[in-house]
């Protein structure tokens, strides 16, 4: 196993004033559904949170701060991302009183890269978002996605003051996950609001949270994401270009909310997916873990893989919608041309402007651009064979239905 990361000063300093603090009786920062949720009021001045489901994600999340082994540190990530969360929806149902309109437009069908974590999902939807006639949502519009009614509009620059204390933190990040406030990222940042995502779990090492999430009803979390694309459409005219891996385990659920979305959904070998993802997420988990338990991380990571798989093929079996599946080999081999025929898949117009705007990406950013990234099996304690042998059921489903896949 890998060992644990070390915590870069002045954080781990913080840290242990902080492990100490709490320990002598110091219960900050308060990690009740309660407190979260009078803190976002005060930032907001606003005290409706609209329909209460999402309380029980957020009290899930309170519980798992409290009770998984997660140092100070963590708990502060964790008390301040659910902070914000609670915030976006409080502005969310605000905006939804004086702005109706903007909720309720016509929806252009978004394209939505769908797949497992570390498949290609990233590469392909950014790929996408070079074409001039999509637009994609940055990181800092998907975590603040409402412009402050008065005052100045700081949501970029206060973004990019975080992610400069992130990198701090975690300097090897950019290797695992280019991260940047200016580039697009995951739906599940917006559906924090919800208390229903798989963002918390990215963040921290919220392993009873995940039991929760793991046997939640979705549909509810999917009309609220839906009512955002509309927000963010209502914005730009554009058709817009989205991508999340959990959603390949709630397809049906997303379909429902967005029935005209085209999904495209990224393939990769197991092998691959699961070393990839346990680095990822020993980068994130580790230093937030006391004690460390890598074999808990490892086996958490294996159980969503698992989890993810085994739901996307079942609904799938019932799903009668056009859905474009993508080899993540073939993607890096020939990434223009795999879009293309992504684009071929859906009878989208493929333009010059679009193919030159592509080039220009692929050269601006080649793989490993921020150094590469290097895992294996033998790193989290597994063997090739087992993850083969764990899912194999999902290997026999892609070789059968590898001929329609782009």
């Amino acid at each position: 196993m890998l060992p644990q990361d070390k915590i870069a000063f002045p954080f781990n300093w913080l840290n242990n004033i902080g492990e100490a603090s709490n320990r002598l009786g110091a219960q900050w920062p308060p990690l009740t559904a309660d407190a979260i949720l009078q803190r976002a009021s005060k930032l907001s001045g606003l005290t409706d949170f609209g329909d209460a489901h999402y309380r029980e994600g957020l009290e899930a999340l309170m519980y798992s701060a409290r009770e998984d082994n997660i140092n100070f540190l963590g708990r502060f990530l964790t008390y301040s991302l659910a902070v914000g969360c609670a915030q976006a929806r409080l502005e969310w149902v605000d905006y939804k009183k004086t702005m109706p309109d903007a909720f309720n437009g016509p929806l252009k069908p978004p394209l939505i890269v769908v797949g497992a974590p570390r498949s290609g999902t990233t590469v392909m939807h950014r790929m996408l978002a070079a074409d001039p006639a999509n637009q994609a949502i940055p990181m800092w519009r998907l975590v603040k996605p409402f412009p402050p009614i008065n005052g100045k509009d700081n949501r970029l620059s206060h973004l990019k003051r975080d992610m400069k204390l992130i990198q701090r933190l975690r300097p090897d990040l950019a290797r695992k996950h280019d991260l940047s406030p200016e580039k697009p990222e995951e739906c599940i940042m917006v559906q924090g609001m919800s208390f229903n995502s798989l963002l918390f779990y990215a963040s921290a090492p919220v392993y009873s949270y995940m039991d929760w999430y793991n046997n939640a009803d979705r549909f509810k979390m999917y009309e609220e994401y839906a009512s955002m694309l509309h927000w963010y459409q209502a914005q730009d005219a554009r058709r817009l270009t989205m991508k999340s891996p959990p959603h390949a385990a709630d397809i049906s659920e997303l379909l429902a909310a967005v029935p005209n979305a085209l999904i495209v959904q990224t393939h990769r070998d197991p092998v691959k997916v699961v070393n990839s993802a346990n680095s990822l997420f020993h980068t994130l988990h580790s230093f937030q873990m006391s004690p460390y338990l890598p074999k808990k991380m490892v086996e958490a990571n294996l159980n969503q893989m698992e989890r993810l798989f085994r739901d996307n093929m079942e609904k799938r079996k019932t799903l009668h919608h056009n859905i474009c599946d993508v080899d993540y080999k073939e993607l890096v081999s020939d990434p223009i041309g795999t879009t293309k025929k992504v684009y071929a898949h859906f009878g989208l117009e493929w333009t010059n402007a679009f193919e030159a705007t592509l080039n220009h990406y692929m050269t601006e950013n080649p793989k490993d651009k921020h150094g590469k990234h290097q895992y294996s099996s033998e790193n989290f304690g597994l063997t090739d064979e087992a993850i083969r042998e764990r899912f194999s059921e999902y290997l026999t489903w892609r070789s059968h239905n590898q001929e329609k896949s782009v």
